[in-house]
């Protein structure tokens, strides 16, 4: 006989495979307000799926699926609830999971590569908010921002079992020494940096880069310009980073407020010009602000606010500055100007 019953599961958690056998002894409505479904996959997709009908409540619960399941099974537990599915995978191929689409569900992966390119592992770790095992791996290839990424997933736990494997950087243009750094600190193996032809960041960035090139750790430096960007680099500073390679040293002042003492300094000192078009304000005395406005060796300036410390200045002295910057210029400290006004 056909029994009708309408049931209304009230359990915290439900099995897939007793609910589908609860739903074949009934022609009623079975009403689910379970907040976790679990279960093989074969019994998951039951009563998602194959034998859904009879079942009503389901839609917005977390699913935990005992045993392994294929991409395309995943593909569809995505799709069967708003909730997070909770499943894991067979060791495999990075490639493998080429086809698994991104979703917010918790899946336990383990890649059996022991060469993998950066950026296509870093696309399987965006796919899920569960765990990527890549102990198996030796070498990673790729681009430095790919490469950063794996290394940060792998100290929050997106990805595992990093930290003694080879990297071979691919980048041909400019890099930040931060960056390198980052990566040269979070592998016990080889960083490879033979193609990149520009270095850029801080004096104490820069210098940790090139420690690493002298440890070992990091191979490929020696060539590659380098640029400078700092609040104010002492002048030994920067020749100790001349000394670092044969390529060429620019500065690039990162602060927006020097002193005019400090930049005419480094422009003496420097062969290079020194871009300051950061700079919105300079401090110091008259003739010292003058050189360096003046300056072919520094470019950006002419628009930046003038703070002066001198006491006692000339007419011909202050209009000449007024004519060398669009900013204001700030002479409260000068107690005595002398000369004529034209």
């Amino acid at each position: 006989d056909d029994h009708v019953f309408t049931i209304n599961i009230k359990d915290a958690s439900v099995d897939a495979v007793k609910l589908a056998t609860l739903n074949t002894k009934t022609k009623g409505v079975i009403t689910v307000d379970s907040t976790t479904v679990t279960g093989t996959i074969g019994g998951i997709e039951d009563i998602y799926d194959t034998d859904k009908t009879g079942l009503a409540g389901l839609g917005n619960e977390a699913i935990n699926v005992t045993g392994n399941i294929t991409v395309a099974q995943a593909n569809a537990l995505s799709g069967y609830s708003t909730g997070v599915a909770k499943a894991s995978f067979a060791k495999a191929a990075l490639s493998t999971f080429d086809g698994l689409i991104t979703s917010t569900d918790n899946y336990s992966i383990e890649i059996d590569d022991t060469s993998v390119n950066a950026s296509a592992l870093a696309a399987l770790d965006a796919k899920t908010i569960g765990t990527v095992t890549a102990t198996d791996v030796t070498l990673i290839t790729g681009a430095l921002s790919d490469v950063k990424s794996l290394y940060e997933s792998n100290v929050v736990g997106g990805i595992t079992g990093l930290g003694n494997e080879n990297v071979t950087l691919t980048d041909e243009g400019a890099v930040q020494a931060s960056d390198l750094n980052y990566v040269n600190s979070n592998t016990q193996g080889a960083l490879v940096a033979n193609k990149i032809t520009t270095l850029k960041g801080s004096i104490s960035e820069i210098k940790l880069a090139y420690k690493g090139f002298s440890d070992g750790t990091l191979t490929g430096l020696g060539n590659e310009n380098i640029t400078i960007s700092d609040i104010a680099p002492s002048s030994s500073d920067v020749a100790d980073i001349k000394a670092l390679t044969t390529g060429t040293v620019t500065v690039s002042l990162s602060s927006s407020s020097v002193t005019a003492s400090v930049l005419k300094t480094l422009d003496v000192d420097s062969t290079e010009v020194i871009n300051a078009a950061g700079i919105t304000s300079i401090t110091g005395a008259a003739a010292d602000v003058k050189t360096v406005l003046e300056s072919d060796g520094i470019s950006g300036l002419g628009d930046e606010a003038v703070t002066l410390t001198d006491t006692s200045l000339t007419v011909a002295a202050l209009t000449t500055l007024d004519s060398k910057t669009d900013g204001t210029i700030n002479a409260s400290t000068v107690g005595t100007l002398t000369g004529s006004v034209e």
